[in-house]
Protein backbone atom coordinates (compact mmCIF):
# COMPACT_ATOMS: atom_id res chain seq x y z
CA UNK A 1 0.00 0.00 0.00
CA UNK A 2 1.41 3.37 -0.99
CA UNK A 3 1.64 6.15 1.58
CA UNK A 4 0.63 9.45 -0.03
CA UNK A 5 1.11 12.91 1.41
CA UNK A 6 0.29 16.21 -0.17
CA UNK A 7 -0.61 14.45 -3.42
CA UNK A 8 2.61 12.47 -3.84
CA UNK A 9 3.77 8.99 -2.90
CA UNK A 10 6.28 9.15 -0.05
CA UNK A 11 6.54 5.54 1.09
CA UNK A 12 4.81 2.23 1.49
CA UNK A 13 3.30 -0.18 3.99
CA UNK A 14 3.34 -3.95 3.65
CA UNK A 15 1.92 -6.55 6.02
CA UNK A 16 1.34 -10.28 6.23
CA UNK A 17 0.17 -12.87 8.73
CA UNK A 18 3.04 -14.87 10.18
CA UNK A 19 3.08 -18.65 10.49
CA UNK A 20 4.14 -20.56 13.57
CA UNK A 21 7.00 -22.06 11.54
CA UNK A 22 8.38 -18.63 10.66
CA UNK A 23 8.06 -17.34 14.22
CA UNK A 24 9.80 -20.41 15.64
CA UNK A 25 12.62 -20.17 13.10
CA UNK A 26 13.31 -16.65 14.41
CA UNK A 27 13.04 -17.77 18.07
CA UNK A 28 9.95 -15.59 18.49
CA UNK A 29 8.09 -18.32 20.35
CA UNK A 30 6.13 -15.83 22.48
CA UNK A 31 4.44 -14.30 19.42
CA UNK A 32 1.09 -15.96 18.65
CA UNK A 33 0.52 -17.57 15.26
CA UNK A 34 -1.65 -15.42 13.01
CA UNK A 35 0.00 -12.22 14.18
CA UNK A 36 0.74 -9.66 11.49
CA UNK A 37 4.23 -8.47 10.60
CA UNK A 38 4.28 -4.89 9.29
CA UNK A 39 6.95 -3.20 7.21
CA UNK A 40 6.93 0.56 6.68
CA UNK A 41 9.21 2.73 4.59
CA UNK A 42 9.14 6.50 4.26
CA UNK A 43 11.46 7.05 1.31
CA UNK A 44 11.31 10.81 0.92
CA UNK A 45 13.79 12.46 3.28
CA UNK A 46 11.86 15.75 3.41
CA UNK A 47 8.94 13.77 4.89
CA UNK A 48 10.85 12.27 7.79
CA UNK A 49 10.18 13.59 11.27
CA UNK A 50 6.75 14.98 10.36
CA UNK A 51 4.69 12.25 12.04
CA UNK A 52 3.62 10.76 8.72
CA UNK A 53 4.86 7.24 9.56
CA UNK A 54 2.94 7.06 12.84
CA UNK A 55 -0.18 8.42 11.08
CA UNK A 56 0.06 5.79 8.35
CA UNK A 57 0.60 3.05 10.95
CA UNK A 58 -2.39 4.25 12.96
CA UNK A 59 -4.64 4.01 9.90
CA UNK A 60 -3.37 0.49 9.20
CA UNK A 61 -3.86 -0.50 12.87
CA UNK A 62 -7.49 0.66 12.75
CA UNK A 63 -8.07 -1.44 9.63
CA UNK A 64 -6.32 -4.57 10.92
CA UNK A 65 -7.97 -4.36 14.35
CA UNK A 66 -11.32 -5.07 12.67
CA UNK A 67 -10.10 -8.61 11.94
CA UNK A 68 -10.74 -10.41 15.24
CA UNK A 69 -8.49 -13.31 14.19
CA UNK A 70 -5.35 -11.16 14.50
CA UNK A 71 -3.96 -11.33 18.06
CA UNK A 72 -0.94 -9.06 17.66
CA UNK A 73 0.80 -6.65 15.28
CA UNK A 74 4.58 -6.49 15.12
CA UNK A 75 7.34 -4.37 13.62
CA UNK A 76 11.09 -4.84 13.59
CA UNK A 77 13.78 -2.20 13.22
CA UNK A 78 17.48 -1.95 13.89
CA UNK A 79 18.33 -1.39 17.56
CA UNK A 80 20.31 1.61 16.29
CA UNK A 81 17.28 3.22 14.63
CA UNK A 82 15.98 5.26 17.56
CA UNK A 83 13.89 7.50 15.27
CA UNK A 84 11.92 4.51 13.95
CA UNK A 85 11.42 3.17 17.46
CA UNK A 86 10.03 6.55 18.59
CA UNK A 87 7.74 6.67 15.55
CA UNK A 88 6.44 3.16 16.26
CA UNK A 89 5.84 4.11 19.91
CA UNK A 90 3.82 7.16 18.78
CA UNK A 91 1.60 4.75 16.83
CA UNK A 92 1.04 2.65 19.97
CA UNK A 93 3.67 -0.08 19.62
CA UNK A 94 6.00 -1.02 22.46
CA UNK A 95 9.43 -2.62 22.40
CA UNK A 96 9.31 -6.08 23.94
CA UNK A 97 12.81 -7.33 23.24
CA UNK A 98 15.78 -7.49 20.93
CA UNK A 99 16.64 -10.36 18.61
CA UNK A 100 18.84 -11.02 15.61
CA UNK A 101 17.11 -12.21 12.43
CA UNK A 102 19.51 -13.66 9.83
CA UNK A 103 21.10 -10.95 7.70
CA UNK A 104 19.75 -7.95 9.64
CA UNK A 105 21.89 -7.61 12.76
CA UNK A 106 20.45 -6.73 16.17
CA UNK A 107 16.81 -5.66 15.91
CA UNK A 108 14.14 -4.32 18.23
CA UNK A 109 10.84 -6.19 18.20
CA UNK A 110 7.92 -3.82 18.75
CA UNK A 111 4.36 -5.07 19.18
CA UNK A 112 0.77 -4.07 19.74
CA UNK A 113 -1.71 -6.57 21.18
CA UNK A 114 -5.15 -6.62 19.57
CA UNK A 115 -6.70 -9.53 21.50
CA UNK A 116 -7.15 -7.69 24.79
Amino acid sequence: MTIDWDGRPIGCLRWQKVTRETLDSLSLTEIPEGSVDIDILIGETDCLGRGLGPRALSILVRTLSQDRSIPLLGLTTSVLNAAAQRAFEKAGFRKVREYEPPGFGPCALMVMRLDQ
